[in-house]
């Protein structure tokens, strides 16, 4: 039988520390979660239904973030196959692509809404089965209507999912008292790496995109499936239910400040970094190697950022991120050399991995005073996520006006942002440490 613990979803995460007084309890072993009798209602709101090891909670939400990244690393792979069997243009990709845009900004605030009236597991679940569903649907589109319509239920599914899994590491962080949010982000970004390493071989090897995504989907339902048993549940506040769209808190938006720059950067590297070592810098065969340097480094920096975080403190973390940051795309702007600008990119990659996990959970630490927490992991998202579809037009047009070189200082400008922002957005005492560090 699933093992669950209900806290309302106001204080989905704050769970409150065991108390001191030896009379009421104890603190918890480091096997279990702290909650190891029934919790009366005027401590959680709930009953709890029994202990849920925090272990198995920990890599139920690691799957979901693995389900994310795999799911749209193979899909990313599989695009000019869809687009040669259509027969559209660049152009007319380019535009179908847009509606996974629209669909994103659909999913995210729907799903902090939906957080705030229904168990906040239950929407991490369906979340997590409409993207798995959706990567399987591209391939069948027959025309440019079909492809546009079935990309905005995957940008749904993906807008949904990231706010419902980054709640539900709110709530896992909260629970465990230590951050663990940067791990989480770590595995996405294995998870688009295996998916886009195992999506080019199995297009290598013949296999249609239909299969190939069609097989793709069932293996990710299969996750959604088994990691959903194991996940904490959170029973809505209804009395403080929030509206779909409500106008963000300073502190989210500060936040999402601070995400639309991280994710600024990161879509003007992901698709000019090959352009601009190949054609200005005449180094076709580095080409994909800043990308490839910089997705490696963010890896491995949020793998390392949990323990770092517990170091420094969240905040020194996200300065010292931001530092890293403006002297990796800083050099790529002052040095023009190639082998300089890959490694620029990695430290840029290194520097930014750290920033946005943090800010997604202090949302998550600062929601209970302010506004319900998957609202405000919603806000802070939805900002960022235009800051991803802002950047690689921006990077574009200043490039047009001088040169794709002194364009990437529009980066440089927003890691810098990044460093005073640092200390506003990250006001919540971070789990297991002081914000401060």
């Amino acid at each position: 039988m699933t093992k669950t613990v209900s806290v309302p979803c106001s204080s989905v995460t704050g769970l409150r520390r065991p108390s001191r007084h030896p009379s009421r309890s104890r603190r918890a072993g480091p096997g279990r979660v702290p909650m190891s009798r029934p919790t009366t209602s005027h401590e959680t709101g709930t009953a709890v239904r029994g202990e849920s090891p925090p272990g198995l909670v920990r890599v139920a939400v690691s799957a979901f973030f693995f389900v994310l990244g795999l799911g749209f690393g193979s899909w990313v792979v599989r695009i000019p196959d869809v687009q040669h069997e259509l027969g559209i243009s660049k152009g007319s990709l380019g535009a179908a692509l847009l509606a996974v845009t629209v669909g994103s900004l659909v999913g995210m605030p729907l799903a902090g809404w939906l957080g705030t009236r229904m168990d906040g597991a239950w929407v991490l679940r369906v979340s997590g089965a409409v993207l798995a569903v959706s990567i399987a649907l591209p391939p069948y589109a027959t025309d440019w209507w079909t492809l546009a319509l079935a990309l905005i239920v995957v940008g749904v599914g993906n807008g949904a999912l990231g706010v419902a899994m980054n709640v539900q590491g709110s709530l896992v962080e909260r629970t465990l008292d230590r951050p663990v949010m940067s791990s989480f982000h770590g595995v996405f970004s294995i998870g688009g790496l295996v998916g886009s390493l195992g999506g080019g071989a199995v297009a290598s090897a013949g296999i249609g995109p239909r299969a190939h995504l069609s097989a793709t989907a069932a293996i990710l339902l299969c996750l959604t499936l088994a990691a959903g048993s194991r996940l904490l549940s959170s029973p809505p506040d209804r009395d403080n239910a929030a509206p779909v769209l409500v106008r963000p808190t300073k502190t989210a938006l500060i936040g999402g400040t601070v995400a639309f720059c991280v994710l600024f950067g990161e879509g003007a590297v992901s698709d000019w970094s090959a352009v601009y070592l190949k054609n200005d810098l005449s180094a076709a065969a580095l080409a994909g190697m800043g990308y490839a340097a910089f997705a490696g480094a963010m890896a491995a920096g949020r793998l390392a950022g949990d323990r770092l975080a517990a170091a420094v403190g969240p905040r020194r973390l996200v300065i010292y991120g931001g530092c890293i940051g403006t002297v990796g795309i800083t050099s790529v702007v002052l040095i023009g050399h190639p082998l300089a600008t890959v490694v620029g990119f990695g430290l840029m990659g290194l520097g930014l991995s750290v920033v946005y996990p943090q800010v997604v959970s202090a949302a998550g630490a600062t929601g209970g005073k302010d506004t319900a927490p998957d609202t405000a992991i919603a806000a802070v998202s939805t900002i960022g996520y235009f800051g991803f579809l802002i950047g690689p037009p921006a990077i574009g047009g200043l490039a047009q006006m001088t040169s794709l070189r002194w364009a990437f200082l529009l980066v440089a400008l927003c890691s810098v942002l990044i460093i005073p922002l640092a200390g506003r957005a990250l006001t919540a005492t971070a789990p297991g440490r002081d914000a401060s560090g």
